[in-house]
């Protein structure tokens, strides 16, 4: 599915709208931000340095060859930012499925935690399906990573990954020089580094 690149002007309307919003999230090389536009909420990614651009051209190519079980990405400028889908996470259910659908919770626990999360049983299992379709994909994607994980619900009620720009090695390499880094003050960067005044 083909993404569309979004112009200067564009990227600099999109910059400018979420520079209002909070800061949402960070992952081993990329800032996220809400960005809301007629009434809907997107995620904007941001790449932060050559790792976080990687990522993004990664996550772009994997959605262009194979969007089943992948976030929704409408546009991009370049591989420094992308616009995707809001995905809701669903980080307890993840948890959930990892030791759940192994047995080690019995029925009566099962009917508690679906009830705890506002579904009924069968609901649950139809996430915890959908949950297995997603983490097989991304298994096929990236092998073995624990950023297979990042699973949640976008509008469509499908259950999608919302961060699958991995490469093996990686995070290992990135995250103890980015631990301390203040995503919050990337934007001015961004601004910068794209020649933005």
């Amino acid at each position: 599915m083909a993404i569309r690149e979004l112009t200067y002007e564009e990227m600099r309307v999109i910059l400018n709208d979420i520079s209002e919003n909070e800061f949402e999230a960070n992952g081993s090389s990329r800032a996220v931000y809400s960005y809301y536009c007629g009434g809907k909420q997107y995620a904007v990614k941001l790449a932060i340095g050559i790792h976080g651009e990687r990522q993004t051209a990664l996550e772009c190519e994997r959605y262009e060859d194979c969007p089943d079980r992948l976030a929704h990405i409408y546009a991009r400028y370049g591989n420094h930012m992308i616009v995707s889908e809001w995905v809701s996470n669903i980080w307890e259910i993840v948890d959930y499925y990892t030791c759940g659908r192994l047995g080690i919770m019995d029925d009566e626990k099962y009917a508690k935690f679906a009830e705890n999360q506002g579904y009924t049983e069968q609901q649950l299992n139809e996430i915890c399906d959908g949950i297995e379709d997603t983490l097989n994909v991304m298994y096929d994607l990236q092998g073995d990573t624990s950023d297979n994980e990042q699973i949640g619900i976008n509008d469509n009620g499908e259950v999608v990954s919302f961060d699958y720009g991995y490469t093996e090695g990686e995070f290992e390499r990135l995250a103890g020089n980015l631990s301390n880094y203040d995503y919050t003050a990337y934007l001015p960067m961004f601004y910068e580094k794209l020649g933005i005044e």
